[in-house]
């Protein structure tokens, strides 16, 4: 995998249409998305966790 890192201004109506085709192709991941999704889906795994294993030592 490699890291690219683009600068663009974000005011320009062109540059982020471009961005934005460059995202749909898939090709290419917003890293700042991927770290987000990650911390969220860890967050919803620990939650989860942590309500079941009430629940387990309840009933088995």
């Amino acid at each position: 995998m490699a890291v690219i890192t683009l600068n663009y201004n974000k005011h320009d109506a062109a540059s982020r249409r471009l961005l934005n085709n460059l995202l749909a192709t898939g090709l290419f991941v917003n890293q700042e998305t991927l770290d987000e999704h990650r911390r969220m889906r860890d967050a919803a795994v620990y939650t989860s966790q942590r309500n079941m294993a009430s629940f387990v030592a309840k009933y088995i």
